[in-house]
């Protein structure tokens, strides 16, 4: 997250939906035991209001930008307006100009933040989740979590 805090994917340690089942403070984030401060889905402290298209968030780990719950036509983003991974392909403004890139949304329904990667994500300094059977690979380091 460009605020310096990371984003997880939306499973806890024992896999189930973290919004729904982990302790989070009032901006939505929690540390988890080695106090890794993180999130799970969009910040509610974070100011995603704009007279347009959701401002950038942060990157995930295959390079792509994670924006915001608003998209070109101003109504929060569900599921159903993005990708199997939670992204899509229009003009946003990407280093000072518009340009037509892939980008990730944050919505209010599950997985909030990203479904899987459509880039080949890096490998510096991160240990990818383990794929859920049944769903794209989840985004994000192991969290272990405490409840």
């Amino acid at each position: 997250m460009l605020s310096g805090a990371v984003f997880f994917n939306a499973l806890d340690a024992a896999g189930l939906d973290a919004v729904a089942h982990e302790m989070r403070d009032w901006c939505g984030g929690h540390p988890q035991s080695t106090g890794l401060y993180h999130y799970h889905a969009h910040p509610a402290c974070f100011n995603d209001l704009s007279f347009g298209h959701s401002k950038l968030l942060g990157y995930a780990f295959d390079g792509f930008g994670l924006f915001g719950l608003t998209g070109e036509s101003r109504a929060p983003l569900t599921n159903a307006d993005l990708d199997a991974c939670h992204g899509h392909t229009h003009s946003v403004p990407w280093d000072g100009k518009w340009r037509d890139l892939y980008h990730y949304h944050a919505t209010h329904e599950y997985p909030y933040l990203i479904g899987c990667y459509r880039g080949t994500p890096g490998t510096v300094g991160v240990q990818p989740a383990e794929p859920v059977p049944g769903r794209p690979r989840p985004v994000g380091p192991r969290a272990a979590h405490t409840r």
